[in-house]
This record gives structure tokens, C-alpha cells and sequence, in this order.
């Protein structure tokens, strides 16, 4: 199968202050097996390293873009990610995740299989009767959709707000 035949997909990251575990999890999301993927790195005016470290990968690695903005938050960090996203769908994951090599694929799997689901991928309870969300399950929640351009509000930040 060609890259066109995947949708590009965009992962974005907020960094802030990361320096001591960002490069262990850049290294995770490299190991991603889905083939048409982008890497959003935004570095929220980190006060250490944090933004050396993006730089450097992204010199080596095409699939990660930095942008480097002031201090304004995680969500204001994912905001302006989404801006700057060139993927038909985005998902977001932080500087100290060490993704599962098929996280990504897993997630738009799940969001194919369910299609009318936004905002979240779909899985399964564990009688395999409904879709729930991944907060549902008691799992941190991670946000998955089609792109439509709309910003988040920070409710992705505390589960309980969903």
C-alpha cells in the first residue's frame, strides 16, 4: 500500500520542561507503525532543554515539526498544534508518553470501525457490547477525530469533564 492510501494522521504533543524524559518518548513515537504520520512538537516556552531536544530531532526526523511559543498551558500548546497540523485527522499524546509502537494504528482502526465517533477512538467493553471512551475504561483519555479545524477547550485535560 502507497502513503496515499493512508490518511496523514498528526500526532500533537505539548513540551513543557521535558528535557529529563522527552528524548525516551520521542524515540517511542519514531517507532510507530502507522506510515502516514506527522508529529506536532510544541514547546510551551519550556525553561530547560526541552526545546534543544525538539530541534535536534526534528533536523533528523521529517516527520517532526517544531513550533516554540510562549508559556500559555497544555491547552493553549495543543491549540496551537491543531493549527499547525497538516493531517486529516489528529490525536494527542505528551512529552513523557512512551507510546505502544501500534498505538496509532490502533486508535484509527478503532475510529474506522466506528465512524461516528469524534473526539475519541472507539473500543469496546470488555463484553464487547458498546463503544466506550478510553476514560470510560479507567485509561487516560486521548483524543482522536477527523480534522475539523475547531480548538480544544482544556476539557481534555481532566476526564471527569467529559
Amino acid at each position: 500500500m502507497s502513503l496515499q492510501t493512508y490518511p496523514m494522521i498528526s500526532v500533537v504533543v505539548p513540551v513543557y520542561n521535558a528535557e529529563n524524559y522527552l528524548e525516551n518518548s520521542i524515540r517511542h513515537f519514531l517507532k510507530q507503525t502507522y506510515p502516514n504520520i506527522e508529529f506536532v512538537l510544541v514547546d510551551d516556552g519550556s525553561r530547560d532543554g526541552s526545546g534543544k531536544i525538539c530541534d535536534e530531532y526534528s533536523l533528523k526526523e521529517s516527520r517532526i515539526h517544531v513550533i516554540h511559543k510562549a508559556n500559555g498551558g497544555a491547552s493553549d500548546a495543543r491549540n496551537v498544534g491543531i493549527d499547525n497540523t497538516s493531517g486529516e485527522y489528529i490525536c494527542f499524546a505528551d512529552s513523557d508518553d512512551e507510546l505502544n509502537p501500534d498505538y496509532v494504528s490502533n486508535l484509527y482502526s478503532d475510529f474506522i470501525k466506528c465512524p461516528d465517533t469524534v473526539e475519541e477512538s472507539c473500543i469496546k467493553d470488555s463484553e464487547g457490547k458498546r463503544p466506550v471512551r478510553h476514560s470510560d475504561n479507567g485509561l487516560p483519555w486521548r483524543g482522536f477525530g477527523k480534522h475539523s479545524g475547531h480548538r480544544t477547550s482544556g476539557v481534555e485535560d481532566t476526564p471527569q469533564g467529559r
